[in-house]
């Protein structure tokens, strides 16, 4: 005796997906955090068709790029200095249909929008503030909707308050530990609360580790702009210039102020305003923490990646003392603590 019966038959989803993209139940990846860069590839069989959409106020943040054979690579983007980067969700649809648009999926992929400051320096994209708190914590960082100033970040830096200047200048950092050490004054002296005599090395640490995400520590090359060899006299010139070792032509202003912390004195300090073809990079710092009580406070050593002992550093004095200010680069052991000052990662679709 037959009976009526129904087959079921599964088969895979003829769309193959790799890399980071990952989509839940219903259809949506999201990253929850800023990413941008490649991420995914989509391999379509034949008579499928592929398309990219937006909400009518959402910039085109992500792109699909043809890469033959049916596949595609799903592009995030980055905007330099775009003002709506303060951690908002942006949204794009993916919609997989067969010719003539028929039988469509639709999936979305959605991230947080984060972004820095930067200003482009020789094909750079440099952060303009050293960062402060928690290094992956963007909203612990000075972003492009609450900068100080939009105008002469060196003029600011002149004339604000002493209290503005520490909020401003950023913290101190250890390799491997993400979070800054605030400046305190233990009665005696200052110097950086949660100091450890022992950390990791920057120069071999993942440069994106102490970073936020999209960003990275700096290596030789991208200081190496800023000076004309490996040991710079900077000396006391306000204005000065020089061509660096690249031949490229730069102005360059020594500035010194003084200024009282926590309630107590701290004293002179400098920093460095640089300026090509019309763009300025400020770097400053509060100098560094070399033992469990010992602060140079003029010396500001820079985190930089890619050699296990040189980094980049001023080692700095004050007009009155006319040491000068040598921009180095030489052996600096790992425990001293650093100043970040990040590059953006370079990214292949900058978007309007």
């Amino acid at each position: 005796m037959l009976r009526d019966r129904v087959v079921i038959v599964f088969k895979a989803n003829p769309v193959k997906l790799e890399g980071l993209i990952s989509f839940d139940e219903n259809a949506i990846c999201n990253f929850a955090r800023y990413i941008d860069g490649e991420i995914g590839v989509l391999t379509l069989p034949e008579g499928k068709n592929i398309s990219l959409s937006f909400a009518d106020d959402s910039p085109e943040w992500m792109k699909l790029e043809e890469n033959g054979n049916n596949r595609f690579r799903l592009l995030a983007g980055w905007k330099p200095n775009d003002p709506d980067a303060d951690g908002r969700i942006q949204t794009a649809h993916i919609t997989i249909s067969d010719n003539g648009d028929q039988h469509s999926e639709t999936y979305i992929v959605k991230r947080q929008n984060w972004g820095l400051p930067v200003v482009k320096i020789n094909g750079t994209w440099w952060c303009k503030y050293n960062l402060r708190g928690n290094v992956k914590t963007f909203s612990d960082q000075i972003l492009v909707s609450n900068e100080p100033t939009r105008g002469s970040l060196a003029d600011y830096m002149s004339s604000c308050s002493d209290n503005e200047f520490l909020a401003v200048i950023g913290d101190q950092y250890q390799a491997g530990n993400q979070d800054g050490l605030n400046l305190i004054h233990n009665g005696e002296g200052f110097v950086y609360d949660n100091y450890n005599t022992k950390s990791d090395n920057f120069g071999t640490l993942d440069p994106t580790f102490m970073a936020p995400d999209g960003y990275e520590i700096p290596d030789y090359d991208d200081f190496r702009f800023f000076n004309w060899g490996n040991n710079s006299n900077l000396a006391y010139y306000n204005p000065g210039v020089f061509n660096n070792g690249l031949g490229q032509r730069l102005n360059f202003n020594v500035v010194e102020r003084t200024a009282s912390f926590l309630g107590k004195e701290y004293g002179p300090i400098n920093f460095y305003d640089f300026e090509y073809e019309g763009e300025h990079l400020l770097l400053c710092g509060l100098g560094h923490q070399w033992s469990e009580t010992g602060l140079a406070k003029m010396y500001i050593i820079f985190a930089t990646y890619g050699n296990s002992s040189n980094t980049w550093f001023i080692e700095g004095s004050s007009q009155s003392a006319g040491a000068g200010n040598w921009f180095r680069y030489s052996v600096n052991n790992q425990n001293k603590t650093r100043t970040i000052r990040c590059v953006k990662t370079p990214v292949e679709y900058i978007y309007e």
